[in-house]
């Protein structure tokens, strides 16, 4: 019999993924399925464990690690994995923004999510990201569903410390809590220049621009289909970059981004590239799958094409 490892963040979505693994943890034990279970108890644990799991002597050994959270526990667990270890991994959302989940139209309910990863009807090798940044000294990290710089992360930013994430995440109305924070910082936040250079050969200078998304999924923010027509199997990246000087022409592409249909507005510029470098002219916030890597003004990502094996 199939063993799993389950890492659990059980103060995702205000412990919705608590909950969560509870009904799993329930059906497991009245089915018999062998696992081993890991709460994380701080920022990183879960990159840890994940690390644990797949590193040394456990590289060789075949492991289904499930991951119970947000976006943002599973990027942590990417960020961890050994990517040559015979490893394969399986997301059940718990999250806020659940947005991995939404991409790959997989379940929300909890038991029936659990029931299609312990049947392994699909295994799929998906892409992910990789950015690097100078801190003090070289940090790397990896994502699974976006990054992102300006507004973008801003927002992300601020629905980690907003009251307004607990309310509407009790009414399961995660996006919500996006909304309003993005409402407000759309008010605060002041456009800056970027220099893009594309797969090392194209160059563009922009001015006035709000914010970028680097997308490996469509989705973010909780639904948001910022990168509509991204793939997560062709090895590429989806930019979106939004210039405008207006705040209220920003609304409307935030309103139009819900549908994927900001994509023709005047001021968003679609590309699509295997790395990316990323020089502003002062320190922007920038985040990967929600979490915040800091106040930077110069990185690089790249996308890493069909490397992870999940469990859909």
């Amino acid at each position: 019999m199939e063993k799993y490892y389950f890492i659990i963040n059980p103060l995702a979505s205000s412990g919705k993924a608590a909950v969560v693994w509870r009904d799993c943890k329930n059906y497991l034990d009245r089915h018999h399925v062998e696992y081993e279970a890991f709460m994380t108890s701080y920022a990183g644990h879960a990159t840890k464990l994940a690390a644990d799991l797949t590193g040394g002597s456990e590289r060789t050994r075949e492991k289904n690690i499930v991951v119970i959270g947000g976006d943002g526990t599973l990027g942590d667990v990417v960020s961890g994995v050994n990517i040559s270890a015979q490893a394969a991994i399986a997301f059940i959302p718990g999250g806020s923004g659940n947005d991995f989940s939404r991409s790959n139209h997989l379940s929300r309910h909890a038991v029936r999510r659990l029931k299609q990863v312990l049947k392994r009807r699909k295994i799929a090798w998906l892409d992910y990201g990789v950015i690097s940044y100078i801190q003090g000294e070289l940090q790397q990290r990896r994502f699974i569903v976006s990054s992102g710089l300006g507004l973008d992360a801003r927002i992300c930013e601020g629905v980690q410390i907003s009251p307004m994430k607990g309310f509407f995440n009790r009414l399961h109305l995660g996006r919500m809590a996006y909304i309003g924070v993005g409402l407000r910082k759309i008010v605060t936040e002041s456009p800056f220049s970027v220099q893009v250079v594309l797969d090392g050969t194209k160059t563009l200078d922009l001015n006035q621009v709000r914010y970028i998304s680097i997308h490996v999924q469509p989705r973010e923010g909780g639904g948001f289909r910022m990168a509509p027509r991204a793939d997560g199997q062709d090895g590429q990246f989806d930019l979106c970059i939004v210039t405008s000087a207006s705040r209220l022409y920003l609304v409307k592409v935030l309103i139009y981004a819900l549908f994927g249909r900001h994509i023709r507005l005047k001021g968003v510029h679609t590309l699509r590239c295997t790395t990316a470098t990323f020089r502003t002219d002062q320190n922007v916030c920038v985040h990967t799958d929600g979490e915040i890597c800091g106040h930077l003004n110069e990185f690089n990502v790249l996308c890493e094409r069909r490397k992870l094996k999940m469990i859909l």
